[in-house]
């Protein structure tokens, strides 16, 4: 009861989608939502099953923003002294494969996504498979949503615009809005 009047809400996570016996109160005035984390792409039916959990205790929500952590890199600071700018753009993560399957898991539709929710907002959006899955069913099922903005991880303009043709092709297909 000590928060049920909170209309904005942050909530940062090592890994989005560890919601195993989450306890998650009833934010019933809650207007928007930012949701910080790394998605671990081993289990993807977890983190939408997660996300939709949350969702599910926040009914009036009208704005959702999902602040994904990269991964931690791999290359030893000292491997950077001897590396160019364009080299080092060459070791971005974003990636594009259109032929890549997504299954979407089975997972109830919260009903603020199909009656409150305006806005989503995508921040450091790389297309791993974990993301792409809980983006496409989010849009799937946001029938109200009237603006989705995305920002897209560092890495080359062609596969940022194939990462914009193939999220604006779920929000036309789904409710018209971009």
């Amino acid at each position: 009861l000590l928060f049920s009047g909170v209309k904005s809400l942050q909530l940062t996570s090592v890994r989005l989608g560890c919601g195993n016996g989450l306890v998650f109160p009833a934010f019933l005035v809650l207007r928007h939502l930012e949701l910080t984390g790394m998605l671990p792409e081993d289990d993807t039916a977890t983190v939408v099953a997660t996300v939709a959990w949350i969702l599910r205790w926040t009914p009036s929500l009208e704005a959702l923003m999902l602040f994904f952590l990269p991964e931690p890199e791999d290359i030893e600071e000292s491997d950077y002294s001897y590396i160019d700018e364009e080299e080092l753009l060459d070791r971005h993560k974003l990636k594009y494969d259109r032929h890549a399957s997504l299954a979407m898991p089975d997972v109830e539709i919260p009903c603020c996504l199909r009656e409150t929710t305006k806005e989503i907002n995508l921040v450091h959006y790389e297309r791993g498979l974990a993301q792409r899955t809980l983006t496409k069913f989010l849009l799937h099922n946001a029938t109200v949503v009237e603006e989705v903005c995305g920002e897209f991880a560092q890495g080359p303009l062609w596969i940022q615009t194939k990462l914009m043709v193939e999220i604006k092709g779920w929000v036309v297909k789904t409710n018209g809005y971009f």
